[in-house]
This record gives structure tokens, sequence and C-alpha cells, in this order.
């Protein structure tokens, strides 16, 4: 499984399942919790769970780096594989 996607979840409820995701990344990302700020930023770049939001999902990925988190990395190098712009803030 791709580590920068957390979010693919099936079943019917695939929407409902992102959306409460993304809530709950929300509250720990607000707590200073970088690996929730990674997930949200992804989740806001992506539009899963949540309406795309390029800006905020830039700023969820400089916080989580700036707290030393890992997997915002990953995130940043696929998207310039892929050569997708990330947002600056």
């Amino acid at each position: 499984m791709n580590e920068c996607k957390p979010l693919v979840l099936g079943g019917d409820d695939e929407e409902a399942k992102q959306a409460e995701a993304v809530k709950w990344f929300r509250r720990a990302a607000a707590q200073g919790e970088s690996h929730a700020q990674t997930l949200l930023g992804m989740a806001l770049k992506d539009g899963r769970g949540v309406a795309e939001d390029e800006a905020e999902a830039a700023a969820m990925f400089r916080a989580a780096a700036e707290q030393g988190d890992t997997q915002v990395r990953c995130c940043t190098l696929t998207a310039v594989r892929k050569r997708e712009t990330l947002p600056r803030v």
C-alpha cells in the first residue's frame, strides 16, 4: 500500500468514512500532531473527505515538516515525480 494514500477506503460509504477521517485529522493536527497534519494535508490536496484546498494543504505540509514528520517528504517527492506542483504559502 502506498503510504502517501492513506485515505483509500473501500465500501459503499467511502465518502462518509473519508469525511470522518478528516474530522479526526483536524482535531489531532490542531493539537500539533505532525502525522495528522501530513494526513490532513494529503486529504486537502486531493479533495478526499473535504473540499480541495491547496493553500491549507501546503500549510499543513509545512507545519508537519517543521516538526520533522518524514511522511511529508514522501508525499512531496511523489508530487515532484508526478510533476505536480505544491502551492506556496
